[in-house]
């Protein structure tokens, strides 16, 4: 689709998080970032899986985003910055572009607040954002 982000498993979550976010989270039935942390959390921060039908790279991009937010980083920064990448974008390559730091430390940050959270990742908003 030219450069956008549709179909991809950034476009997904970022889609989803914006429903949620403009319906008092009318998207809760269909959470997908428990099965990501219940199926090991891969790693798709690194990379974009080229599906919007993935429940794992979508959890993976959901609890991503909430991390993000609970960082600080608002959905208003968050979603023009993700679709600036266009097709094949990162969510590392966002961390990059919202925080200054490496993107090779986006895994190893998540992934570190992820396995912090006392009752692991239960909703698409596991960072409570």
């Amino acid at each position: 689709m030219g450069g956008s982000i549709c179909g991809q498993s950034t476009g997904e979550a970022l889609s989803r998080w914006c429903a949620a976010s403009v319906s008092n989270n009318a998207l809760s039935d269909f959470a997908t970032a428990p099965q990501w942390f219940q199926d090991g959390m891969p790693d798709f921060v690194n990379q974009t899986d080229p599906t919007d039908q993935n429940p794992d790279s979508t959890g993976c991009g959901m609890a991503f985003i909430s991390w993000l937010i609970s960082q600080g980083y608002a959905l208003n920064q968050i979603a023009p910055a993700l679709v600036a990448l266009g097709n094949g974008g990162t969510f590392a390559q966002l961390y990059q572009n919202l925080t200054s730091d490496s993107a090779s430390n986006a895994w190893t940050n998540f992934q570190s607040a992820v396995q912090a959270l006392p009752q692991g990742v239960t909703s698409d908003d596991p960072f409570g954002s």
